[in-house]
């Protein structure tokens, strides 16, 4: 594994690269033991701090161990990817000045997270698609892609009562400053 990380260290000499990840923490189907999970993610972290790159997070049922590593990481800019946490996480993140990125599944009948959406600051939330997963309604079932943001974004702007355009630009405007994109 060591040698890894230093793989991952000279490929981000390359100016292209502006970030780390997605790294992070999957407790739900335990397809690797979860210390080993936990010391890769806090090298993850180490390397976006050290470098002072952005860190991109994905966590699944493993909230309380996310969180606290993520407090414990020191001066990191980071991302929640894809969130469907709960207001527990959405707060560590919040008081971390991180960034919180929604994904297409908002757009589904069943989604429960409308609360934490309208929670997140207009200068702290993301879209994204997370392709190739969770493409949004109308376009459910099929293979995700960039093309299918509008209607994420257009769900997010509902939910916190604003149009799709200034959702689409405040959207934008923090994905630039996040990835440090002119």
């Amino acid at each position: 594994m060591a040698r890894d990380f230093g793989r991952i260290v000279e490929l981000l000499d390359q100016p292209r690269l502006v970030g780390v990840g997605e790294t992070g923490l999957d407790y739900h189907y335990d397809n690797s033991p979860r210390q080993e999970q936990r010391e890769a993610f806090e090298r993850h972290l180490e390397i976006a701090r050290d470098r002072n790159l952005p860190i991109i997070v994905h966590t699944r049922d493993a909230e309380i161990d996310t969180g606290a590593m993520l407090r414990a990481a020191g001066p990191v800019t980071g991302v929640l990817h894809c969130f469907t946490g709960t207001s527990l996480l959405l707060e560590v993140a919040l008081d971390l000045n991180w960034y919180v990125s929604f994904a297409g599944i908002v757009t589904f009948k069943k989604y429960e997270g409308r609360d934490l959406v309208r929670q997140v600051p207009d200068d702290r939330i993301l879209i994204e698609t997370d392709s190739p997963y969770l493409a949004p309604i109308p376009h459910r079932g099929r293979r995700n892609e960039p093309s299918y943001l509008p209607a994420t974004c257009a769900a997010i702007a509902a939910m916190r009562g604003v149009d799709r355009e200034t959702m689409a630009v405040t959207t934008e405007r923090n994905a630039r400053a996040f990835y440090r994109i002119s």
